[in-house]
């Protein structure tokens, strides 16, 4: 056998041989039936061969196969044929998922398409078959012994399904097979809330997530070399024992987070105390969580310290006691002198006071901080913490006392929303258009990419079309503010995106054009290859795929670490494998297959392209069955990935 030959893939290397093996047959049978006879069954050949190449050229997923099966090494493979399973799962054809993992060599793709079955079998309710195939997928990620980090994050989120399903032990034993110890814990903690988080107050599922928290302690109890974060562990764990009623664990749990405390180093010290003994009182602990407060020095953390003492102590119901604690937190904030850490101390003040009701006093607060730009910042926490209790009036209230567009806008377009999806179209236009009301104020800078998007999204979301000009031409008078020309560049992506879904492409293409324009300017910057990730995907949102497709191939190749940086799922975050990625996938679902494969294939390192093919392999079934995405309820939402692709099977 050549060199050459040793190099291909073992599955490549299979269909050569089987096309070899037809051409050996044609010259024996020559030889055996004479000539005439041999040109009956070499003609019949052709037209099987024919047929064979019809079948690739109409069916993408075969072809798909064969640029999987080229690939170099079973990794790469086994990422673009997992696309090939989870794009047949998307179409029902569950039979032919399982005959395409058969061909996944690479324990960790194939355990990635395992769990992916399971999530099928999840969704229409055959629970003991989807727990089957989780159950094979952990035994294909731990057959190779040494657990790396996307196997340890695939563990994860199969122990957090196990325990949903109600297979407890499974869990626990998915989650203690990840090799790091924090991750180990984290994987626990998740597990138990997944275990009883749909339950409503079943007693059995209550006791599983006490079990399973139990395990995180213990595990938490052989983290090595403890640091100023360790206590926060114990916290979390204890705070999550406390909502499943587990007392007596809590007050363990809480017991060894003080321990820690007290033995660590100053650093951070003052602020674990003052979250344990919040977490003390969620816990009724409150005799406890009053001795932890006075470890606390006087200064910023014991604002916030006594803050959430006084907040647990309203949310279980004892307001009478919450109210004295909130005016010490003020006379506490009086004593610090510098100005900038005292309004950070009553900004979070603020927010407590809001989260437990007390709306005046939390206004009063932010009175007290003198600065404007720091008040407004604190007005914004309140109002955040108002649209959470769904009480978008008294946040609307809050919009006369903060004097800068940039930031006012944001609490106008979440209002605004909140109102077109009850039905109050009229009210949520003009909402929109009050958004930009002058105030005599210069808008504050770092604010106005979020505003930008809000404003959009709500716009596009409840808005009048017969307002886009306005709104349109306000949001690019916001964007002209912007003195950093890369953020300025995505914010006018963002503008492009839009007014093509409006159905204006002629100035989407302009304002495109004029980004360009800028991103060219500063193709020097070091965020040069982001700013044309953003161009891609407003050249995507106006539909000129070749356009992106050019940009795309004109993003740097990525060197060092970040060549293979990629999320816990496998995808890659790098701006030039990401935009092809996106190209492909838009391409795959405008049904221009040779394109989106062309894009793939693009990407010059080989799991990025096998990343890409993946993908391209989802999206062609995704368009196929009409739906947006394939796998669980959980989706890697890293901007690279398009949002498609499901956690556990990808993980």
């Amino acid at each position: 056998m050549s060199s050459a030959r040793k190099g291909l893939p073992e599955a490549t290397a299979r269909l050569l041989r089987t096309t070899a093996l037809s051409a050996a047959l044609v010259l024996s049978w020559t030889l055996y039936t004479g000539p005439a006879v041999a040109q009956q069954q070499q003609d019949e050949l052709v037209n099987q061969v024919d047929e064979v190449t019809r079948r690739i050229q109409t069916d993408p997923f075969i072809r798909l196969r064969f640029v999987a099966l080229a690939l170099e090494t079973p990794d790469e493979q086994g990422q673009a044929l997992n696309g090939i399973v989870r794009a047949q799962i998307a179409r029902g054809n569950i039979e032919d998922a399982l005959k395409e993992l058969r061909r996944i060599e690479d324990v960790l793709w194939q355990a990635r398409s395992l769990a992916a079955v399971g999530d099928y079998y999840e969704t229409i309710g055959e629970r003991d078959k989807a727990l089957d195939f989780l159950n094979q997928a952990v035994k294909a990620v731990t057959s190779s012994g040494e657990i790396g980090i996307g196997g340890a994050d695939l563990l994860r989120v199969i122990a957090k399904k196990q325990a949903k399903l109600g297979q407890l032990n499974s869990a626990i034993a998915s989650a203690e097979r990840i090799p790091e110890p924090l991750e180990r814990v984290r994987s626990l903690q998740q597990a138990a809330s997944a275990s009883f988080e749909d339950a409503s107050g079943d007693p059995s599922a209550l006791n599983n997530a006490k079990k399973v928290l139990a395990a995180a302690f213990e595990q938490a109890e052989k983290i090595g070399n403890p640091t100023n974060k360790t206590p926060h562990l114990f916290i979390d764990i204890g705070e999550a024992q406390a909502s499943v009623g587990d007392e007596e664990g809590a007050q363990k749990t809480f017991r060894r987070a003080r321990e820690l405390i007290e033995r660590g180093g100053r650093e951070g010290r003052d602020r674990a105390y003052a979250r344990l003994a919040g977490s003390m009182i969620f816990a009724g602990q409150l005799e406890e969580a009053m001795e932890v407060m006075r470890q606390v020095e006087e200064g910023p953390q014991q604002v916030r310290g006594v803050s959430s003492v006084a907040r647990a102590l309203a949310d279980q119901g004892n307001v009478d006691a919450a109210v004295p604690l909130f005016t010490l937190a003020m006379e506490a904030a009086s004593t610090i002198d510098n100005p900038e850490v005292r309004n950070a101390a009553l900004g979070f003040m603020v927010r407590e006071q809001t989260r437990v009701g007390r709306l005046a006093d939390a206004f009063t607060t932010a009175g007290q901080i003198q600065e404007r730009l720091a008040q407004s910042r604190a007005l914004m926490g309140m109002a955040e913490e108002l649209l959470k209790q769904n009480n978008p009036d008294a946040a609307l209230v809050l919009v006369d006392y903060i004097p800068y567009i940039s930031m006012r806008s944001q609490i106008f377009a979440k209002v605004a929303v909140m109102r077109g999806e009850a039905g109050e179209e009229k009210e949520a236009a003009n909402l929109i258009a009050r958004a930009f009301e002058p105030t005599g104020f210069e808008a504050q800078t770092e604010y106005i990419p979020d505003a930008i998007e809000l404003v959009l999204n709500a716009h596009l979301q409840v808005g009048d079309p017969e307002n886009d000009p306005v709104v349109f031409g306000e949001i690019r008078k916001l964007a002209d503010l912007i003195d950093n020309d890369v953020v300025r560049v995505a914010a006018m992506s963002h503008l492009a995106a839009a007014e093509a879904e409006r159905g204006d492409y002629e100035r989407a293409n302009r304002t495109l054009s004029s980004a360009w324009r800028n991103a060219w300017l500063n193709r020097r910057d070091p965020n040069f290859p982001r700013v044309l990730a953003d161009i891609v995907k407003g050249q995507i949102a106006i539909g000129d795929i070749l356009a992106a497709f050019d940009t795309a191939a004109r993003i740097p190749v990525p060197e060092g670490e970040a060549l293979n940086d990629r999320t816990p799922s496998g995808n890659f975050r790098a701006p030039r494998f990401s935009s092809l990625t996106r190209v492909a996938i838009a391409a795959a679902k405008t049904g221009e297959v040779d394109l989106a494969i062309r894009a793939a294939r693009e990407m010059e390192h080989p799991p990025a392209r096998a990343a890409g093919l993946a993908a391209v392999a989802v999206a062609i079934a995704e368009e196929e069955v009409g739906i947006v995405n394939v796998g669980s309820d959980t989706q890697d939402s890293d901007p690279g990935t398009d949002g498609g692709f499901s956690e556990t099977v990808q993980n």
